[in-house]
């Protein structure tokens, strides 16, 4: 915990406790458990069909079997981004990635990888928008 003395109430003094002020500092993209910060941008997922993306990377083994189709978050928050990195790509599949209800990625309705190792990186700007990076 620390100590605060408060000017303005007849320096009376309070005690808080450091993971209180760290989560209270804690907002886009930063997680605070246990007095701890973390990112979220930085983590790293294998992701397969039917799958939701997470902020940070997310990446996919060889597509060769199935199209592969992904969801973005339903409740994002301003300022997250998500990247998306395939790996080789055969017999002419697809990953498709479609963005939740009524959002939109730059005005579409979805987007799809179609080439080996293709890469995107996603920013959620506005309420209901993504946009390409």
């Amino acid at each position: 915990s620390i100590a605060i003395i408060d000017a303005n109430d007849s320096n009376g003094s309070k005690k808080e406790s450091i993971a209180d002020l760290v989560s209270a500092m804690a907002g886009s993209g930063l997680t605070a458990t246990n007095g701890q910060l973390s990112t979220q941008g930085s983590t790293v997922a294998l992701k397969a069909d039917g799958e939701t993306l997470a902020e940070g990377y997310n990446y996919f083994a060889q597509l060769s079997g199935s199209n592969v189709g992904v969801d973005l978050p339903a409740a994002p928050t301003v300022g997250d981004v998500i990247h998306v990195k395939l790996g080789n790509v055969l017999n002419d599949k697809i990953l498709r990635i479609t963005p939740y209800a009524d959002h939109t990625i730059d005005g579409e309705s979805t987007i799809d990888l179609e080439s080996p190792y293709a890469a995107v990186s996603l920013v959620y700007v506005v309420s209901g928008s993504w946009r390409i990076v």
